[in-house]
């Protein structure tokens, strides 16, 4: 049974490739623990592996009565706030860029980045009014009779 697994896993990286990172996240190396420090802190999230590539979910805890298995909520696509709770054996076995299953912790400087960016673009329209270079058509009309 380990075998078909290995197996199967191994035609999935064949497909989909292994965890190369994602932007604006950091790859934890070293499993986390199952609580609120780790991998229910709220910057930390999952990445798994499946046929259709590597997904983002929330770690959302033990399921109960049930040995290794957890609760994780994936969105049905990239940025969809619509979603399910899959429940996965999260092994430490299967921990790993080249396994199927890794954690990411949200990058500090992406999010400086992010918010440097934002701010960039809402000053863009700041300043405009009547001293501004005309454009244009009426700015060619405007510049020719002047």
């Amino acid at each position: 049974e380990e075998e078909e697994e290995e197996g199967a896993l191994e035609a999935l990286f064949a497909q989909v490739g292994a965890f190369d990172g994602t932007p604006g996240w950091l790859t934890i190396d070293a499993m986390p623990t199952f609580d609120k420090a780790g991998l229910g802190a709220p910057d930390v999230k999952i990445m798994h592996i499946f046929t259709t590539g590597w997904a983002l979910g929330n770690f959302k805890g033990k399921r109960r009565g049930i040995e290794a298995d957890y609760q994780v909520w994936y969105p049905d696509e990239v940025g969809s706030t619509t979603g399910h709770i899959w429940t996965q054996k999260l092994l430490a076995a299967d921990y790993g860029r080249t396994r199927s299953w890794v954690a990411v912790r949200k990058d500090p400087a992406a999010a400086v980045a992010a918010r440097r960016a934002a701010a960039a673009i809402a000053s863009v329209g700041e300043g405009e009014g009547e001293d501004d270079e005309p454009t244009g058509i009426e700015g060619r009309e405007a510049q020719d009779s002047g």
